[in-house]
């Protein structure tokens, strides 16, 4: 596994935690655009208001977790990448309103109907997520705040009860 950090986070503690403890090799990189076409997954958590990657570099079968773009008028990656994705929300009317998914409507690359459904019709399998390894998916999350809690409570007992993880202070 990959992962690639900005060459500002290299030397960071989580950055020598992680590393000492997983099998995962990190790389920092100066170009994004290359970074983009040789990754599997993307998670995206700036404050960007014009998009940072664009659709030409990313291959087929790239998943996006986009973060950043939790106000009006925040984009992170180029809105014509949701025309050829499989778009996922947290919820729906908000990630039209303030989510990454905000400007490719008002754009016309997408319409609200476009969207395939909100993550958890994707865990309780109402709606299909993945149809084959070259979709392009987009999980567009703009803070369901009691969403996330619930969620890192769970995450953090089945952890626990498995003797898993580690606990890095920040």
């Amino acid at each position: 596994m990959n992962i690639f950090l900005s060459k500002y986070e290299e030397g960071s503690e989580i950055y020598k935690e992680l590393h000492k403890k997983f099998d995962v090799k990190f790389e920092a990189v100066s170009d994004i655009k290359e970074a983009v076409g040789l990754s599997d997954i993307i998670i995206s958590a700036t404050p960007s208001r014009k998009p940072m990657i664009m659709r030409e570099w990313v291959k087929k079968g790239t998943h996006f977790s986009c973060v950043g773009a939790d106000m009006e008028g925040k984009q992170e990656i180029d809105e014509n990448i949701f025309s050829i994705a499989r778009v996922y929300v947290d919820d729906i009317n908000q990630a039209v309103n303030v989510g990454e998914t905000e400007i490719p409507i008002k754009a016309g690359s997408i319409t609200k109907e476009d969207i395939i459904g909100e993550i958890g019709d994707v865990i309780t399998e109402r709606k299909e997520g993945r149809k084959s390894n070259d979709d392009i998916t987009i999980y567009d999350t703009t803070g369901i705040a009691l969403q996330d809690l619930l969620t890192s409570k769970l995450v953090l007992d089945i952890a626990h009860q498995r003797g898993l993880g580690v606990e890095v202070e920040l």
